[in-house]
């Protein structure tokens, strides 16, 4: 029944890190977060490794920093649970093919020196980023802003990002093209609620502002939506009135002496082609 196969996708999920369902894909996030994900993966990968198939070096990097993290947490009384929250949030990341490359070479070489000196201390420089990242956005925006990292840098400046721009974070990347992240810093002193309206126009509305500054970026937006605002609601002839009150006389006068000597000459012409 319904029940039975739920549940036989819950075992599955937790036992074989992966599922063809959604309830058993959430049990193995579930048990990622659990020791028990941590042994799981372990026996997975050496098993691939004793059947000489290919073995997921991150996974067992991440699995096997579950288990000291674990440890440490117990040992520390939970002063490293943040990390082992990282590394839950990394596996996931990895199953989603969400960690970039840079990461993933990063993190197996610190999980190897992390087994070798039997301390954490080494891989927090990367793992707290990301966790503090997870705190402000939440798991589907880190994986998201981590996924376009390119370094430990660039991880820092999303953190930075992260903290000021929120939930909006990765819309802002997106519809400017990821040149946001660059743009904040060359424009530090700009408000965010400028910075968030100029990267409505995209891309180029960020270089506008960077370029004409706040104010002017603003004023020429205003006139912009007004004569757009003017023109849709069809008061374009009070606008018209207005430029004509602001031409001087003179040349109102030279304009419609142009206009009715054209008006003759064209009509010579066409008289002459008749007769």
């Amino acid at each position: 029944n319904s029940f039975e196969y739920k549940k036989r996708k819950i075992i599955q999920g937790i036992v074989q890190g992966h599922s063809d369902e959604n309830i058993g894909r959430a049990s193995a996030i579930a048990s990622d977060f659990l020791v028990i994900g941590d042994i799981r993966d372990l026996v997975i990968e050496g098993m691939h490794y004793s059947n000489d198939e290919k073995v997921d070096k991150l996974m067992l990097s991440l699995s096997t920093l579950g288990l000291l993290a674990t440890a440490s947490t117990v040992y520390s009384l939970g002063a490293s649970a943040p990390i082992k929250g990282s590394i839950s949030l990394l596996k996931y990341g990895k199953r989603l093919n969400k960690i970039p490359t840079w990461l993933q070479k990063r993190l197996i070489k610190e999980v190897e020196l992390a087994q070798k000196t039997k301390s954490l201390k080494t891989i927090e420089k990367s793992l707290l980023p990301i966790q503090e990242l997870y705190q402000k956005v939440g798991l589907n925006q880190t994986l998201a802003l981590l996924s376009k990292s390119r370094n430990l840098k660039e991880l820092t400046h999303l953190n930075k990002f992260a903290t000021r721009f929120g939930s909006k974070s990765q819309v802002l990347l997106q519809v400017t093209n990821n040149t946001a992240l660059k743009q904040i810093e060359k424009m530090p002193n700009v408000s965010t609620k400028t910075f968030l309206f100029a990267s409505t126009y995209g891309e180029q509305g960020l270089k506008s502002l960077q370029k004409l500054g706040a104010t002017k970026f603003m004023k020429k937006v205003r006139v912009g939506a007004n004569l757009a605002k003017t023109t849709y609601k069809g008061n374009l002839l009070p606008l018209f009135m207005k430029l004509l009150k602001s031409i001087p006389n003179s040349l109102l006068y030279a304009i419609s002496f142009f206009g009715l000597f054209y008006f003759v000459w064209k009509f010579f012409t066409f008289t002459k082609k008749i007769f």
